[in-house]
């Protein structure tokens, strides 16, 4: 089992993303910058990551590319190949943790 997530800014820009509310007036535009940008940002993450494969992939890199998705740093997932009776196919595969250091 693996959990997969990511900050919305880390996806972007791979920095955090922030909204300022100073005043109520700023509540509108606010609120639609985050929508707009989960739109366009987000779905697409939704959208390329609910692909088993692809979060395997993502999960199972070493470097800052695959940190992004990673809520556990210091232990990226492993992907093992799942048993010949699975075939090509990613069901029965299995996610580990392993531990490594990161600097």
């Amino acid at each position: 089992m693996f959990s997969m997530g990511a900050e919305i800014g880390n996806i972007s820009d791979r920095k955090p993303r922030r909204w300022t509310i100073q005043v109520q007036g700023d509540v509108q535009g606010v609120a639609e910058e985050i929508v707009e940008f989960f739109e366009n940002i987000g779905n697409v993450y939704l959208d390329k990551y609910s692909n088993l494969s692809e979060a395997i992939v993502a999960l199972s890199g070493d470097g800052p590319e695959a940190w992004v998705h990673s809520p556990i740093h210091g232990e990226p997932a492993r992907a093992l190949p799942p048993s010949r009776s699975c075939g090509n196919s990613t069901k029965g595969l299995v996610m580990v943790s392993t531990p490594t250091s990161r600097s």
